[in-house]
């Protein structure tokens, strides 16, 4: 009765009707049946559950269908840009080691373009990992940066970690 009585209060309908529906269009039936270990008697279960068949019309207004999805584009996206490598082999502390590269687009800004770092259970210690960046068509300058966050380096005194980053087959920066 209490939910009839709500549903009905926010759809300016008789509680007392709509109770009425919901007997008229349900079934008998328990939630969990006596043999269940989840049955518990006294409790406050209903033993009549409602069927709707959606089939036939509910009374209430269909659903907003929302905006239009948008048209699609009249012309095919822009290529993509290059593809930056990026090779790093970690020294004994893979955790320590991140990187970052930022597009510098020459008004005094960057934008960051990728970064990664090592997690030292997917990346044991001396174990390469290579990361590919698709990098924006109008890309003219960038930024690449290596970080140890102890402040060690990546070489030479707890293994001989190193790193590379190349485009277009070309090695930018090596160490």
């Amino acid at each position: 009765a209490g939910l009839a009585a709500m549903a009905a209060s926010r759809l300016g309908a008789d509680p007392s009707a709509m109770r009425s529906d919901i007997i008229a269009n349900s079934v008998t039936g328990l939630i969990a049946d006596s043999s269940s270990p989840f049955a518990t008697e006294g409790r406050n279960v209903p033993d009549r559950l409602a069927q709707v068949d959606p089939s036939e019309p509910t009374g209430a207004p269909p659903p907003d269908p929302g905006p239009a999805p948008p048209s699609p584009p009249s012309q095919p996206p822009a290529p993509p840009g290059a593809v930056m490598t990026v090779r790093i082999t970690p020294d004994l502390y893979p955790r320590d080691v991140s990187w970052e590269a930022h597009a510098l687009p020459g008004d005094g800004s960057e934008e960051e373009l990728a970064s990664g770092s090592f997690s030292f259970i997917l990346n044991p210690p001396f174990v390469p990992r290579t990361w590919l960046v698709q990098l924006p068509t109008d890309l003219e300058r960038a930024r690449f940066t290596i970080s140890d966050a102890f402040g060690d380096g990546i070489c030479c005194e707890y293994g001989n970690g190193s790193y590379a980053v190349e485009v277009g087959g070309e090695t930018l920066a090596s160490g």
